[in-house]
């Protein structure tokens, strides 16, 4: 029988929409979670359910302890004025699990009443009773300021303390998949990935960054030790269930401080309305959190409900470290855009997956470009003032087209629309690095890696902008930690070399990229790093096989070849590789950096850097002025 629309136990009559028991002693509210499990032991009918299968459908692959479980048991029996030693609602059965000792009975279906519409409005969702309406209605104006007809919150406040707003910081955890099929990992997983980026783009809130919280992602967790190692005040967690055309979402702030339930909310409709629940769950955070705006909150692109399950699948892939998997996020983006070709979003991340894939996609490089920058195009022109659009198309005009005027313009307009949208910033930092900019992007690339210190492209990108800045310490002190912590640290293994040979500890970068034979970072500096250790025989054939790849039609080795020459001293080789490298169209320089510094002196590099826009009176002429972090 399905009683997740009501039912009565024993004297109670539970509602498992709204968290709440009424008996006659009056209403109780409990936890989602706590409901979540008196739904399950319901369903079972009076039979005995095993913990670890309570476990399971509550929690999901998350449980590894059994203390939430006794936690809403503790608090089921507290509601019911039940105890342990003389239960008359739930048992406890030793070693076992737990039954329910009252009879359960289904409510009848209740017609639905005349509310003027209302009820009508709700095509197939869940009718309630005229009070029940009337109450929401009224909840509705005082919290939400509006909410579909055809939801059902559950909302469960404490009152803010002094303490809860004296931190205005939050961690976002993947939301658990309770699908019976547990199929729906990318859902919950993508609503969260939209809540941050919702959360983000408010200036007043610190947000971690998603791939900090996923590296939490089926771990064992003790909510307070989060909060510490993040230094956040506030952590949101929540689950995903879906059945057919129905999707089930609970989220639950807690002060991580105290491990304190500060707020929840239980939402069950249909799919089209998840991204009406996504800006609702932001506004409770942001009213909780007792955040002043200066505008309104943010709120989520609406699509086809289709359109968006595939774009979350390729936002799933697309977050893999690389392989096969990251490659299908193209079939998952593009099946997104063959039924809503209007959703900008999955436009934006075509494009960068595009940027990103420039050599493992198996497409010529013009052809990479060229369907990057048509991507974007298309993003941009249906939303010219599109932050992440603009953004995006700023990194393809700096990496594709050498244009830095209009890479500059377009991360500038990104900026004044979002200036806290921490992927935005990371692209800015990138373009602060190709107008040369590099003290503005080291500090904004600290930024970012302190609210993002556990992932992967922080670190990158961090390790990126000190060694153009030449703090070769600093990025090998950043690629020791993703070196040794991750199997796929390609980009990492690259500026780790490379730290090492600007600080000349030319052993380390022996011992290092001889475990890389075979590897593209070996294909791109071994030649300079047997030079550095006086290998000539082994110098000499790296290069020539570097040189081969190139003739072999890999036509982005040409700068490669050009950065090896500069570092064996052979400034000629350097500058005609560098004109090769313009000829086919694969240049892409960032100017300033430390590795070239030496020959700023030379009146080829002057002529170069003018060839190229990159003069100093051009930089110096390029507007970009990035919000203080």
């Amino acid at each position: 029988m399905s009683l997740r629309k009501g039912f009565r136990l024993g004297n109670w009559t539970v509602k498992p929409l709204e968290s709440v028991l009424v008996g006659e002693s009056g209403e109780r509210r409990v936890r989602p979670r706590a409901m979540d499990v008196l739904l399950c032991l319901a369903e079972a009918d009076g039979a005995v359910v095993e913990r670890e299968e309570l476990l399971r459908q509550v929690w999901g692959e998350r449980a590894v302890s059994d203390e939430p479980l006794t936690r809403c048991i503790g608090e089921l029996r507290k509601a019911f004025g039940d105890t342990r030693e003389n239960p008359a609602y739930i048992g406890t059965i030793p070693k076992r699990g737990y039954r329910l000792l009252a009879p359960v009975n289904a409510e009848p279906d209740e017609a639905p009443a005349d509310t003027g519409g209302v009820a009508a409005a709700a095509g197939g969702g869940f009718p309630l009773p005229v009070p029940i309406l009337l109450g929401i209605a009224v909840l509705t104006i005082l919290f939400l300021g509006w909410l579909s007809p055809w939801s059902t919150p559950r909302e469960e406040a404490i009152q803010p303390t002094a303490t809860m707003s004296a931190a205005r910081s939050i961690l976002v955890l993947p939301f658990d998949d309770l699908s019976a099929a547990k199929d729906q990992e990318y859902m919950g997983d993508g609503i969260a990935e939209e809540l941050l980026n919702l959360l983000a783009s408010i200036n007043e809130l610190r947000v971690i960054s998603r791939s900090s919280a996923f590296s939490l992602k089926g771990r064992p967790l003790d909510l307070r030790a989060v909060a510490r190692q993040f230094n956040v005040a506030y952590i949101l967690e929540g689950s995903v269930r879906t059945s057919g055309n129905t999707i089930r979402i609970t989220a639950q702030l807690i002060d991580g401080r105290t491990d304190a339930h500060v707020w929840s909310q239980s939402y069950e409709r249909e799919l089209e309305d998840v991204f009406a629940i996504q800006d609702e769950i932001a506004q409770a955070v942001v009213r909780q959190l007792q955040v002043t705006l200066l505008g309104d909150t943010p709120r989520s692109r609406p699509t086809d409900p289709e359109a968006y399950a595939l774009f979350l699948k390729a936002r799933s892939l697309h977050e893999q470290p690389a392989g096969d998997a990251f490659l299908q996020a193209f079939d998952y983006y593009k099946a997104a855009l063959d039924i809503d070709k209007s959703y900008v979003p999955a436009w934006v991340w075509l494009a960068a997956l595009y940027d990103d894939t420039t050599h493992s996609s198996g497409l010529p490089y013009d052809e990479v470009g060229r369907l990057a920058r048509d991507a974007i195009d298309r993003a941009l022109a249906i939303a010219p003032d599109d932050p992440l659009a603009l953004g995006m198309s700023a990194i393809l005009r700096r990496d594709w087209d050498n244009d830095l005027v209009t890479a500059a313009a377009q991360m500038q307009r990104a900026l004044e629309l979002d200036s806290s949208n921490p992927i935005l910033l990371r692209w800015a930092a990138i373009v602060l690095t190709g107008v040369g900019r590099h003290d503005d992007a080291i500090r904004l690339a600290e930024h970012l890696f302190e609210r993002d210190p556990v992932g992967r492209i922080a670190k990158i990108n961090l390790a990126s902008v000190y060694l153009n800045g030449g703090r070769y310490a600093d990025a090998v002190r950043i690629c020791d930690i993703e070196v040794s912590s991750s199997a796929e640290s390609g980009p990492c293994d690259s500026r780790l070399i490379r730290g090492y040979l600007g600080l000349e500890d030319d052993e380390s970068a022996l011992k290092h990229i001889s475990a890389l034979e075979g590897s593209r970072v070996h294909l791109r500096l071994a030649p300079m790093v047997y030079f550095a250790n006086g290998r000539q025989a082994d110098y000499q054939l790296a290069l020539d096989n570097l040189v081969a790849a190139y003739r072999d039609g890999d036509r982005n080795l040409a700068y490669w070849i050009a950065y090896n020459h500069s570092y064996t001293g052979n400034d000629d080789g350097m500058y005609a590789w560098f004109g090769q490298a313009i000829d086919d169209g694969a240049f892409r320089m960032t100017p300033g950096q430390a590795h070239f510094a030496r020959h700023t002196g030379d009146p080829r590099w002057a002529e170069l850097m003018e060839r190229l826009g990159m003069a100093p009176d051009d930089l110096a002429a390029i507007r970009l002025v990035v919000p203080p972090t």
